[in-house]
């Protein structure tokens, strides 16, 4: 996820936009991996009712269908962040490279400040399923239910044929229900192809992103990043882990498959070179519980160790104090 500052209740929206261009390059991913998963972060808008278009040049550049559509609520969603160089993907399984989606967010969101991640998506055209596997269900209600998170809704989308997602399923994740999915279709979801879409500007900001990769830009933050989520996949489950970006750093929502009320806030904020700072906050029901600013060593097999031995530490702490509440 990549957070913004809240800007207040919302509400879920009545209609969902998707640009053909999106579905296109889901088509395009999946034909050219056929043995793993593929996926990518939806970006978009939220169009408020009465609203107008964004100031800036892709709003200039759709603000006669922005008035059309403001008749509503509505999501507009323009543009996929493919999964990135240093995914983990199987036939059964993906797990994007969090630094690389990030760093392509932050340069659209330098020319389109209103930009939103609204939703994702991924393929299961290697295995076959055709729905949701469990952990992907908790993991975008867990994203819908984070205070953090700007949008009341969250739109997931999985396509399991050759055509992508113009043959798969959207699910729409609310806030008031993270439990209960809506499955999008008829008069909620509709493809537009009458406006411009942001994915040539993500295509060029995800060339140049890989180019940095190539040069060996921010190897060591993102060796870092790599080697704590390592430790909470090994500690939790891999299907369990999603990367999150707010303010005070890069972080991750870790959720439990026995205990999916129980779920853990993981912060990772850049110090000097030699450190990092590291907060964990474990959460069931209204109950919180933090270990702050723990100090640990950068290199990546420290970090690593410290990080699971931390996550089961806090996770018999807080198994005791549910024991002696009941």
């Amino acid at each position: 996820m990549f957070f913004k500052r809240h800007r207040g209740e919302r509400g879920a929206p009545e209609r969902i936009y998707i640009h053909s261009d999106v579905l296109q390059e889901s088509a395009r991913l999946v034909e050219a991996n056929s043995a793993i998963e593929v996926g990518g972060k939806l970006l978009g808008y939220r169009i408020r009712r009465g609203s107008a278009a964004p100031d800036s040049p892709y709003g200039r550049a759709i603000e006669a269908f922005w008035s059309q559509t403001a008749d509503t609520e509505a999501f507009l969603l323009v543009g996929s962040i493919g999964s990135g160089p240093r995914a983990k993907a199987s036939a059964t399984s993906l797990h994007p490279d969090g630094e690389f989606q990030e760093s392509v967010f932050r340069q659209i969101e330098r020319a389109e400040p209103e930009i939103e991640h609204l939703g994702t998506w991924h393929s299961h055209h290697p295995n076959g399923l055709r729905e949701f596997s469990d952990g992907d269900v908790r993991g975008y209600a867990a994203t819908v239910a984070d205070h953090r998170y700007n949008e009341d809704a969250f739109i997931s989308g999985l396509c399991f044929e050759p055509a992508g997602l113009s043959t798969g399923v959207f699910d729409m994740y609310t806030r008031t229900a993270p439990g209960a999915p809506k499955r999008l279709g008829g008069d909620s979801l509709h493809v537009v192809d009458v406006i411009p879409s942001l994915q040539p500007a993500i295509a060029e900001a995800e060339a140049r992103t890989l180019g940095g990769h190539r040069s060996g830009a921010n190897d060591h933050a993102g060796d870092a990043h790599a080697a704590i989520e390592d430790a909470l996949r090994a500690a939790v489950g891999g299907e369990q882990v999603q990367r999150i970006i707010d303010s005070s750093g890069t972080g991750w929502v870790v959720t439990w498959p026995r205990g999916p009320e129980r779920q853990a806030v993981v912060m990772y904020a850049s110090g000097p070179p030699d450190s990092a700072a590291l907060s964990i906050t474990l959460r069931t029901g209204n109950v919180d519980m933090t270990l702050n600013a723990s100090t640990a060593s950068r290199e990546a097999v420290d970090l690593s160790r410290k990080m699971t031995d931390a996550v089961r530490t806090l996770v018999q702490v807080l198994e005791r104090a549910s024991r002696q509440a009941r």
